[in-house]
């Protein structure tokens, strides 16, 4: 006989976000399967990446005249 251990996920149906990843994972076949891919692809560093809108870019004139462009993070373009 395999020894197996059983770990649970809750979900706050209060929550929205909780509820649309409810939702996704429970389009899934199994569950536990898709869980423990998502765990193995953690594991492994394998990351799709997540699409997000690209900081606020701002102009601003600097002593000179000229034009900067810097991002809102502080950096410089």
């Amino acid at each position: 006989m395999s020894k197996t251990i059983n770990k649970s996920v809750q979900f706050n149906l209060n929550d929205p976000d909780h509820v649309l990843m409810l939702d996704h994972a429970g389009k899934r076949a199994s569950f536990s399967e898709y869980v423990r891919r998502l765990i193995d692809r953690d594991r492994l560093n394998i990351h799709q990446p997540v699409m997000q809108a690209a900081p606020a870019v701002v102009l601003e004139e600097d002593k000179t005249d000229k034009q900067v462009i810097s991002n809102s993070v502080g950096g410089f373009i």
